[in-house]
């Protein structure tokens, strides 16, 4: 089993933010994602995450087909003006097969001038040594 982490922080409005190579032929199993809108002050601001076997982001794309997984996060004020807005989104019980070598990214979406954090894990059962044990 391979657990990859992507990660990062953004303050541009579209950005290929993170990516990693895959290090074994396997198959994705689980995913989760997370994301946080930071310093928000508009009503209706909004923050994108996509995971992705593709180079550049398909969130606003119809029938985008290499898209593993992607989230959206919209903001909403309250009377005093403020918001806290989060979200993470998790999904089991896949099969998405990956070969040695191949290049997962993690595109970021947001509105103009806010910033976001993002995070996401694949878990991915490696097909090359079935022993159970970590890669590192």
């Amino acid at each position: 089993m391979s657990i990859y982490q992507l990660y990062a922080g953004s303050t541009g409005p579209s950005v290929d933010a993170a990516s990693f190579d895959v290090q074994f032929d396997g198959a994705i199993l689980a995913y989760d994602i997370w994301v946080a809108p930071q310093g928000v002050a508009t009503d209706a601001d909004y923050a994108g995450v996509e995971i992705s076997f593709l180079s550049s982001s398909s969130l606003t794309v119809n029938d985008a087909r290499g898209v593993i997984a992607s989230i959206y996060d919209s903001v909403v004020l309250n009377a005093a003006g403020q918001s806290y807005a989060a979200m993470r989104c998790c999904l089991s019980g896949l099969m998405i097969p990956v070969t040695a070598g191949e290049r997962i990214h993690m595109h970021i979406s947001q509105s103009a001038g806010n910033s976001l954090l993002a995070s996401s894990r694949l878990y991915v059962e490696d097909a090359q040594d079935p022993r159970l044990r970590r890669r590192r």
